[in-house]
């Protein structure tokens, strides 16, 4: 969960009137700092490649917890993480669901989408208690068992996202994109789990008993956990989660996503490349908050790490206002540091040794260390905060080396090193994508709160040293505008603050939806 702290709060309700003029620049760039920074990633992307399947002698069902659906089931299957595609669809796995002792579906698993391997049902269930079982010949032990109950009643799903879900979804692909991440795709299940949620903390403030929990029997309970809710709405399997930010009044949607890339913990779900759909709920006013629930696959296509900020990345902020809930910093709410750097390596299952520097000039910087499985990482998951605010205007050299575990049992060293450079502030600067337009926005890193007035100019990204100007403006009240790029040909595009602050975009003349590819059919 992602604490909002902010000084002021009426510049939210200015979000519907976005506007910032975007006129030719026919002067070269000045007080902006062209590194030699090649923007790259650790592939290839293939899980394969990466030791990131188990063998085929084994499975890894995620079996869910007992749910009370909300809404009628229209799939059932298993999640299998570290599962190869190829495995599954051929070890003629089957579920059977039996409902008073009687068997009510007995069912091939023939469609896999990134590990769930399952089958939409022809009918809806009726309401009652059903017992499920994952049949697995030639795997040794017992059939794996679970129990759902379809309530009386079972709500109807909102098919269409909201704009705020829709532009929330366009912050989050502009950056994915970049970074060669798999676009993230609505899906209604998560929407409904969020927007429930969100009631639920209306009702009964954020400590009952925490931001991302329930407890039954108060009014509004839908599940105790983000994947029990998720499970309840709809969604198939339980590899979910859950991020937000507690705030009484509106919150642009791309501000909420910088917020959050902003951080350690938030950022390593919203970034990682099994995340494949995602729902949004809101609620303003007293115990208001935003949240957005997140559906996690395993997919075919995973890079061998993903680290932010990301290799050749311009304009990082040089300095973090640590708000984070939980604080990866131990007890630091409310201090400056530098910003924040993380690594997820997505095909490794534990990591036995490692050790990050950062380095400026030749030297180490000191920080705070935020290790495997400590906190709220999980075990292949680390990051890393630098005690004091970065240098202005500086390249920074990152290396991470240690000793893996992988998802196909191997065991062996790795090592990644990546450069990035800061701007002269500590300023966020966030771009979504939305086709005629682009949406800019500045804050400031940590708290969130918008910078109005500041001078942004968009180029054309030729090579890392060579930028083609293209528009300029000024953010409004909101600390937010809008560029048309109509007519703008294809490519990498970078917005510049006058702090030197930058955001990198990707551009497409025939652009399509923001929202991204659906994965998956439910």
């Amino acid at each position: 969960m992602r604490r909002r702290q902010r000084k002021a709060l009426g510049w939210v309700f200015l979000l519907g009137i976005l506007g910032l003029w975007a006129v030719p620049l026919d002067r070269s760039p000045d007080r902006i700092h062209l590194w030699e920074m090649p923007i790259r990633q650790f592939g290839p992307w293939a899980t394969a490649a990466h030791y990131g399947y188990e063998s085929g002698d084994l499975i890894s069902p995620i079996v869910p917890p007992p749910v009370v659906n909300q809404v009628s089931p229209r799939w059932l299957g298993v999640q299998f993480i570290g599962d190869s595609r190829q495995h599954l669809l051929h070890d003629d796995l089957r579920l059977t669901v039996a409902k008073a002792g009687q068997l009510v579906v007995d069912h091939r698993l023939t469609e896999e989408y990134n590990g769930f391997v399952g089958f939409r049902l022809r009918h809806p269930l009726a309401p009652g208690t059903y017992r499920a079982s994952l049949v697995a010949p030639g795997f040794s032990g017992s059939p794996e068992t679970w129990s759902f109950t379809v309530r009386d009643n079972p709500i109807a799903l909102k098919r269409t996202p909201s704009t705020n879900a829709d532009r929330a979804l366009a912050a989050l692909n502009t950056l994915r994109t970049v970074m060669g991440l798999a676009p993230v795709a609505y899906n209604a299940s998560l929407a409904a789990a969020s927007e429930a949620h969100v009631l639920y903390l209306a009702r009964h403030g954020y400590d009952t008993p925490s931001f991302h929990e329930e407890s039954p029997g108060q009014t509004g309970f839908t599940g105790v956990n983000p994947w029990d809710r998720d499970l309840a709405f709809g969604w198939p399997e339980p590899v979910a989660g859950e991020v937000g930010i507690e705030s009484g009044s509106p919150i642009p949607p791309e501000f909420l996503v910088q917020d959050l890339i902003d951080t350690v913990y938030h950022r390593l779900a919203l970034l990682s490349d099994n995340l494949e759909s995602l729902g949004l709920g809101e609620y303003w006013g007293d115990n208001g908050s935003v949240v957005m629930d997140l559906g996690f696959g395993y997919r075919s296509t995973l890079p061998s790490a993903i680290v932010y900020p990301y290799p050749g990345q311009p304009g990082v902020p040089t300095r973090w206002v640590d708000w984070e809930s939980p604080d990866p910093a131990g007890s630091a709410e409310g201090q400056t540091f530098g910003y924040p750097i993380t690594v997820d390596l997505p095909t490794v299952d534990r990591v036995m040794s490692w050790h990050l520097t950062l380095w400026k000039s030749g030297r180490p910087v000191p920080g705070i260390t935020d290790a495997p499985g400590t906190g709220d990482l999980d075990p292949n998951q680390a990051g890393f905060i630098p005690q004091n605010p970065l240098a202005p205007d500086t390249p920074y050299t990152v290396v991470v080396r240690g000793r893996a575990r992988y998802n196909g049992g191997v065991t062996r060293a790795f090592q990644y090193t990546w450069t990035f450079a800061t701007g002269e502030g500590g300023l966020s600067v966030s771009a979504a994508v939305e086709p005629p337009q682009v949406i800019l926005g500045v804050s400031q890193t940590g708290t969130g709160n918008p910078v109005p007035g500041m001078t942004i100019r968009v180029f054309r990204r030729v090579a890392p040293n060579q930028l083609i100007p293209v528009a300029t403006g000024r953010s409004d009240q909101s600390g937010m505008g809008v560029f048309s790029l109509v007519g703008d040909p294809p490519g990498l595009y970078e917005a510049v603050t006058s702090t030197g602050n930058a955001v990198l975009f990707s551009w497409r003349a025939n652009h399509g939806q923001s929202s991204g590819s659906q994965f998956r059919p439910f």
